[in-house]
């Protein structure tokens, strides 16, 4: 396609609007100044009184923490071991009965000290299943 010619493009003239109404100088301060009562005094910043007790927290030594954690890994790592051997068995054909009395007394010393109730539903639900399989063990006996 050829372009034969080119030429600018006007722009359309943007018209004002007409201000029929003059600006009253001061009629802003005047509407804005009508207040009647005066503002209420700024007090002063309260003290800084709490700042010495969130320091303080924070240097809290964290090893009391560091071994509930390394202590409760370790616990969850003997019971994964356990649940394992469980689950080979159940492929198997044969539960190891020790392995299911055992987590039973695992779970049932964790109980207590278990604080998430989310945690504490975890173990309930795995005591339930191992106390299922000792019950059907016995049955077949």
């Amino acid at each position: 396609m050829k372009i034969e010619r080119t030429s600018s493009v006007n722009s359309s003239h943007v018209k004002r609007a007409d201000r029929s109404q003059k600006n009253e100088s001061g009629k802003f301060a005047r509407q804005i100044g009508g207040q009647d009562s005066a503002p209420d005094p700024v007090s002063g910043a309260a003290p800084a009184q709490g700042i010495d007790a969130l320091l303080a927290i924070q240097e809290i030594d964290d090893s009391a923490a560091d071994g509930r954690n390394a202590r409760g890994r370790q616990w969850g790592a003997e019971v994964l071991d356990r649940l394992d051997a469980i689950r080979l068995g159940l492929l198997t054909g044969s539960i190891p009965v020790s392995e299911l009395r055992n987590i039973v007394a695992l779970v049932a010393s964790q109980r207590e000290s278990a604080s998430d109730p989310r945690l504490q539903e975890i173990l309930d639900e795995i005591e339930l299943r191992a106390r299922v399989e000792l019950a059907k063990f016995e049955v077949d006996r």
